[in-house]
C-alpha cells in the first residue's frame, strides 16, 4: 500500500488499544516504529486576535494524527515511566516543526519534578 492509499483508506482500529486487549504491552518507544513515513508538524503560532497566550499547531493526515493519539495511549499505559520525548529533530516531524514534544502522565514517577 503507498502513502496515497493509506491516505485515502478508512480508519480501521487503534493500534494500542487493540495490542492492549491481546494483553501484548506496547509501550510510546515502540509507537513511532509502526507508524512509518508519517509526517507531523508542531508548530507555536503567536498570539492574535486579542488572545494573550501563543496556540499550538498539531498539523498532520489522518495516519500522523492517529500516530500522535497511540502515542499518548500508550504512555497513559506505561506503568514503567511516566514522560516520553520526541526530539524537535526526530524523524516524523516535517522540517516545518518549531519544537519537540514531551508527553507527561501524572502523579509523577519521579518525586522531585
Amino acid at each position: 500500500m503507498n502513502d496515497k492509499q493509506r491516505e485515502s483508506a478508512p480508519l480501521q482500529r487503534n493500534i494500542v488499544l487493540e495490542l492492549k486487549s491481546y494483553d501484548q504491552v506496547i509501550r510510546p518507544d515502540d509507537v513511532p516504529r509502526l507508524y512509518n513515513g508519517i509526517q507531523l508538524t508542531l508548530k507555536i503560532l503567536p498570539a492574535d486576535d486579542g488572545e494573550a497566550k501563543p496556540t499550538v499547531l498539531v498539523e498532520g493526515d489522518r495516519r500522523a494524527l492517529l500516530f500522535l493519539a497511540d502515542l499518548i495511549l500508550a504512555q497513559v499505559a506505561d506503568e514503567l515511566d511516566c514522560g516520553f520525548h520526541l526530539s524537535p529533530s526526530w524523524r516524523g516531524f516535517s522540517g516545518k516543526s518549531d519544537c519537540g514534544l514531551y508527553v507527561h502522565s501524572l502523579p509523577c514517577a519521579e518525586p522531585e519534578r
